[in-house]
């Protein structure tokens, strides 16, 4: 197919070697249009609507996709997953006051429990919740960044072991959290679970 063929005339500017798109023909004459592509089957090239199997691409696994869910990258692959707004913690040891509780589980100091945030982010709100009653007395979950106590917190304590509080605390990338526990009373020990609900900025 001859260049001739392919452009209709004044579509190539040879001072800015510019094409115009609205003007290059197919090999049936036809000009290609806004959103068409021009596609080949090996013989011709003809003005189209690009299909493309998702399935198809190296690196991307899609597995019964449902609404809402998104392009998640593990690092090697994109797979379809909820797009995760939730850190989640769990002391698996009982819960002292004064302790740190990190996603690794409770430790004892603030550099020891935090977690690096990669991205901008906001929490908007902080629950708990306790293997077993503390019966008396109460323990307060409070959120920690850059080892400085936010105003971001919730208390759970007798008869009511489960608890969430909503804030609106800014974290920016690069810093450092955690949840300090502080046991008041006599409040029985407990393993405890924790989560922190955030936004992308």
């Amino acid at each position: 197919m001859s260049i001739a063929n392919l452009f209709v005339p004044n579509d190539y500017d040879l001072f800015s070697g510019s094409i115009q798109p609205n003007k290059i023909k197919d090999s049936t004459g036809n000009v290609g249009s806004s959103g068409k592509c021009l596609l080949s089957d090996g013989n011709i090239l003809t003005w189209g609507n690009m299909s493309v199997n998702l399935n198809n691409i190296s690196g991307l696994n899609i597995n019964s996709p449902v609404t809402g869910q998104a392009l998640i990258y593990d690092g090697t692959n994109f797979s379809n997953s909820v797009i995760k707004n939730q850190i989640s913690f769990n002391s698996a040891l009982a819960i002292v006051n004064g302790s740190y509780l990190g996603q690794s589980g409770i430790i004892g100091s603030y550099n020891g429990a935090a977690s690096l945030t990669s991205d901008n982010i906001t929490i908007t709100k902080i629950g708990a919740h306790l293997s077993t009653d503390p019966l008396i007395g109460s323990i307060t979950f409070t959120l920690y960044v850059n080892g400085v106590a936010t105003a971001l917190s919730v208390t759970v304590s007798a008869g009511n072991i489960s608890n969430v509080s909503s804030g609106n605390i800014a974290i920016i990338a690069g810093s450092t959290y955690a949840i300090r526990c502080t046991v008041t009373g006599l409040a029985t020990l407990s393993i405890a679970q924790a989560s922190l609900s955030y936004n992308f900025n």
